[in-house]
């Protein structure tokens, strides 16, 4: 009888199977990427299951990894540009970006909205293999003549085509669309959650915006923005904090800078960029100083690409990058980052997550006390306003400058589904997006 136990425990378990243990359908790309870890692997979600981890309208996915350079730049294809008034050095950039790992576009989906995620393809997936073909890859290309295998030791260098295919995309597409938003949520988002809070702000900033006005073009951008490890949950999220801000600071400057400043130039409609948290600080430092990255050796001027609108939510950087001193650390945002034409940043009494540098003067953007510092005793050098239960914003002063800080203490102090930081992620309701359409649609 113990020997018949022993049997069933041992088949459930497959501890004594001879048969090797089952594979991912991806594992073996992962490996050749070192995207397979348990954490790793979270930030491709979406070429696994493109109907489901799909966004509800139309639009695309651009999800940024990192691998090692060892790896996906063998061809040493990592050129870096001098960027005027960044408070780096072309050297001190090129270490702010290049170290045991790199940042490149690993895969560009497009949704279309349909129901059951119908239609829903890839444009560009660095985990295609021509050789591979049964089973059948979990996401088909769009098109037959995109059908592209990136070998991994080009990861990097390839990544250039991946932009230059979203460029001729979002040209074919922009007819029919009022905005362009482009959207990167912060620290430990993973794809999937990133996704669904994706579909979560634009559900609500169309139902708060006025019929035909509001059309977008969608670019979301994910990110590795959870640290890969194998210890105790919260002391890996603790001693991440510091890493994962220079990872947003990389995403910045590499990517997501190359998006907003090469991708999106010469469009004729408003581009809306809106960050969460370390997302924030990711937009920021695209919008406001990156790419530092570009595809050939070349010595450029500062990236000038005008920008409608930089939506802050909670931002988590300080804000004397934006105002004050300029700077944290040695990076700068010259000239208040006049290349966007409206910048928006909210603060909340209630978002505890801000108050992780509480023994600094300088503080978070989405700190309370931040707000006080640059809205308080009718300082008229930044823009200042606050928004009510409804959503609706009031600006409380005239200034001219390009910056309006919005004090969000009565729509922003909920402890969202899931999240810590108290309200720090209470950006998701239908109060949020009338805020945003205000932001949008009053200036």
């Amino acid at each position: 009888m113990k020997k018949l136990v022993l049997a069933g425990i041992c088949a459930v378990l497959s501890g004594c199977s001879s048969l090797p243990p089952a594979e991912r359908l991806l594992e073996q790309q992962e490996r050749e990427l070192n995207t397979d870890g348990s954490t790793t692997m979270l930030f491709h979600s979406a070429v696994y299951y493109p109907s489901e981890i799909s966004l509800a309208f139309p639009g695309f996915i651009l999800g940024i990894e990192k691998s090692p350079v060892d790896i996906i730049a063998k061809n040493g294809a990592i050129h870096i540009k001098n960027i005027p008034g960044s408070g780096f050095t072309k050297e001190e950039l090129k270490d702010e970006v290049v170290d045991k790992k790199i940042l490149y576009v690993s895969h560009i989906i497009e949704s279309f909205g349909k129901s059951y995620g119908e239609s829903n393809c890839a444009h560009y997936n660095a985990y295609y293999r021509n050789q591979i073909s049964i089973p059948k890859p979990p996401i088909e290309f769009c098109n037959a003549s995109e059908i592209y295998e990136v070998r991994p030791e080009n990861a990097y260098s390839d990544s250039w085509l991946a932009m230059s295919k979203l460029k001729e995309l979002v040209k074919a597409r922009l007819d029919q669309h009022t905005h362009v938003v482009v959207v990167t949520m912060g620290w430990n988002t993973v794809q999937e959650e990133a996704v669904r809070n994706f579909n979560s702000i634009m559900r609500h900033l169309k139902a708060a915006s006025t019929n035909g006005e509001f059309n977008p073009l969608f670019i979301g951008v994910t990110w590795p923005s959870q640290w890969a490890a194998k210890w105790v949950e919260p002391i890996v999220r603790a001693v991440s904090f510091p890493w994962k801000a220079h990872d947003a600071d990389e995403v910045g400057l590499t990517w997501l800078g190359v998006l907003l400043h090469d991708t999106l130039s010469d469009i004729n409609k408003p581009v809306v960029v809106i960050g969460h948290s370390f997302g924030a600080r990711a937009t920021s430092v695209a919008a406001c100083i990156g790419p530092a990255i570009i595809q050939e050796e070349a010595d450029r001027s500062a990236n000038d690409n005008s920008i409608e609108y930089l939506i802050n939510l909670q931002g988590a950087f300080r804000t004397n990058r934006l105002l004050g001193e300029h700077r944290e650390g040695k990076l700068q945002y010259a000239d208040n980052c006049n290349n966007v034409k409206n910048i928006y940043l909210t603060s909340s009494k209630y978002d505890t997550a801000m108050d992780t540098l509480f023994w600094r003067k300088d503080k978070y953007a989405g700190d309370d006390e931040s707000y006080n510092r640059y809205c308080a005793d009718g300082n008229n050098e930044t823009r200042c306003g606050e928004v009510g239960p409804d959503g609706n914003v009031r600006i409380n002063n005239q200034s001219n400058s390009n910056v309006t800080y919005i004090k969000a203490d009565a729509i922003i102090n909920k402890n969202s589904y899931l999240s810590g930081g108290d309200a720090h992620s209470d950006i998701y309701r239908a109060e949020h997006g009338v805020m945003l359409w205000n932001i949008l649609s009053k200036n």
